[in-house]
């Protein structure tokens, strides 16, 4: 699953034109050493936010945005190099019906 995004930093009024992409997990990839990666494209101002999520989340975030009830993402981001930063955990809002 892949969506626009615009990622807000702590900064406050600091934004990044963004992607988010969702991975659901396959048998053939069983460990992931982190929960994601934030990317920084090379020539471009944008940032790419990669998820491991699991079979369920998937199912359920993919229900949730097509009934237009997700909101947002939350995310802890570790040290990393200047192109790529591991997600140390992730969350998410959603909107109730």
């Amino acid at each position: 699953m892949i969506m626009p995004s615009v990622l807000a930093m702590p900064e406050p009024g600091f934004t990044w034109p963004g992607i988010v992409m969702i991975v659901a997990p396959t048998p053939m990839k069983t460990k992931f050493p982190d929960a994601g990666r934030l990317l920084r494209a090379k020539h471009l101002p944008t940032l790419s936010l990669s998820l491991q999520v699991t079979r369920s989340q998937f199912s359920d975030m993919r229900r949730m945005l097509e009934s237009k009830r997700l909101r947002d993402f939350h995310f802890t981001v570790e040290e990393g190099s200047d192109r790529s930063w591991p997600i140390h955990s992730w969350g998410m809002t959603a909107r109730m019906v």
